[in-house]
Formats: C-alpha cells, structure tokens, sequence
C-alpha cells in the first residue's frame, strides 16, 4: 500500500495512519474553528454570530425559576418521601423501633382530638 521498500517502515506505516487520520481532522476542526474567530470566512462566521445572538435570547428569555422548579420536583420531590415512608413503615412492622421521619408525618397528619 506505502511506496517503501523497507518492510519496517511500511508496517509502521500501517500502524501510525490511523493516527495520522485523526490529527488531520483535528487540525482541519482547529483550522476551521480560527478562520471563523479571526473571521477570515465570512459565512460560516455570520451563521455563528447570529448562532450565538439567537442563543442569547432565548437564554434571557428561558423561564429558569419554573425550569428549576421542575427540576427540583422530579429530582428530590414527593415520591423520594414516599419511599422513605414506605420503608420506614416495612422496618417498623420488622422491629421495635420507628423511624424518625415516620414519626414526624404521623405528628402531621394527626388530628387535634387525638393530641389534648
């Protein structure tokens, strides 16, 4: 396939292309990426400018507070309760001792009649 008449060198070859192929397309990714901040390509730098002004909109316009909100609900909301109280409820039936966090939903959820 390589143009040498050593053997060495054309089984080095072999072995060093693909890596020879991988520092071509990261230098044409680097060449391509300074070309567009020195501005030397005039469209590819227009669509990134107005790329980035589109980007910056919609970020100042993205509802955060709901967004995180969301978020917060999903990640550490009821249900996470909901299986610490079950489980506290499956070690209370298995031992003597109740859980706190049970304990404190059964002070919660009792009514006034049952505390006098």
């Amino acid at each position: 396939q390589f143009s040498q008449w050593n053997p060495v060198v054309s089984k080095f070859a072999l072995m060093i292309d693909p890596l020879v192929r991988v520092f071509q397309t990261v230098l044409s990714a680097v060449r391509a990426l300074y070309n567009i901040v020195q501005w030397r390509d005039p469209y590819l730098s227009f669509w990134v400018f107005n790329g980035c002004l589109l980007a910056i909109v919609v970020l100042l316009l993205f509802p955060w507070k709901t967004f995180f909100f969301a978020v917060g609900v999903l990640a550490l909301g009821p249900q996470n309760w909901l299986v610490r109280l079950s489980r506290e409820v499956i070690s209370s039936k298995n031992s003597v001792r109740t859980g706190r966090f049970l304990l404190a939903v059964r002070e919660l959820f009792k009514s006034d009649d049952e505390s006098s």
